[in-house]
């Protein structure tokens, strides 16, 4: 398993000598396996994703916040038609994930309509993508706390466990459930966006 972190900053992407150490690019996360290529979040680090020939690559989207999604178009590499590329997401039901997407990349907010346009680019609910995987990669997810929602995941193969929880503003109801889901991990991304209330 190997993990490249493609962008980790929060609202907008960022450039300036300061942002050398951790880069400037929103959130993309991606782990590639033997058989797969998975990416988390398609920020404007997605742009430097380099895509599979002999392996399927998914996409999971863990909301629908701009600086999650916005990098999804600019990537060169998935105009080419032998990319297939399959997006999910386990926060909404996948007509809902495909509006938001196809809403997004389209007139008169984008110039081109992605989704229609580009036949690799395919929709499957996250039940789905457990399936066609899980005989290499338990893959599951979480309910985060945050607004308009965000869900989180859970990576683990052989043994070996990545969880991914962006964005989530921690509520103490949530300990329990947090500590379950990723117990064990061998890898946890959480942001740390917020100060204490005075």
């Amino acid at each position: 398993m190997k993990l490249s972190i493609h962008g980790c900053r929060g609202s907008i992407a960022t450039s300036s000598p300061s942002k050398k150490k951790y880069g400037g690019n929103t959130s993309c996360f991606e782990i590639t396996t033997d058989a797969h290529q998975i990416i988390f979040d398609a920020g404007s680090g997605f742009q430097n994703v380099q895509f599979s020939k002999v392996k399927t690559s998914y996409l999971l989207l863990s909301h629908f916040h701009h600086d999650h999604i916005q990098g999804l178009a600019f990537n060169p590499q998935l105009f080419d038609p032998k990319n297939e590329i399959i997006i999910s997401s386990d926060l909404f039901d996948i007509e809902t994930v495909k509006a938001r997407i196809e809403n997004y990349f389209s007139p008169p907010y984008f110039p081109i309509d992605i989704v229609s346009s580009l036949p690799n680019l395919k929709f499957l609910p996250f039940s789905k993508v457990q399936e066609k995987i899980e005989n290499d990669i338990l893959l599951g997810s979480v309910i985060l706390n945050h607004p308009g929602g965000s869900t989180g995941y859970k990576f683990t193969e052989k043994n070996i466990s990545f969880i991914y929880l962006c964005d989530n503003e921690f509520e103490g109801s949530q300990r329990k459930t947090l500590i379950d889901f990723s117990e064990n991990a061998d890898l946890l991304i959480w942001d740390g966006m917020f100060t204490k209330k005075n």
